[in-house]
């Protein structure tokens, strides 16, 4: 079996989300959305929560998007090296 390693990708936080934050980006190692998560509740709690079923997951006021072309839709999908995942507010854009 084949471990795959985790990729370095960077999370930008744009508008509110960056005001949520205190930082503008951070650099993170996850080689899926599951695994960012679970960084995500170290380094900047008020991102994310606990599922029913203890797992972490994005609140539900908040969306990601990975390299500016696609909403993420699960904690499944996989990240690759050199990924940047967006975190916006759900209300942006109006």
């Amino acid at each position: 079996m084949t471990r795959q390693t985790d990729a370095a990708v960077t999370v930008e936080f744009l508008g509110l989300a960056e005001l949520r934050a205190g930082c503008r980006c951070l650099q993170a190692k996850a080689s899926s959305v599951k695994e960012l998560l679970g960084v995500l509740e170290r380094e900047v709690p008020p991102f994310v929560e606990r599922a029913e079923d203890g797992q972490p997951q994005l609140r539900s006021s908040w969306i990601l998007n990975v390299n500016g072309d696609r909403f993420v839709k699960g904690s499944h999908q996989t990240l690759h090296d050199g990924d940047v995942v967006l975190v916006l507010s759900v209300d942006a854009g109006g």
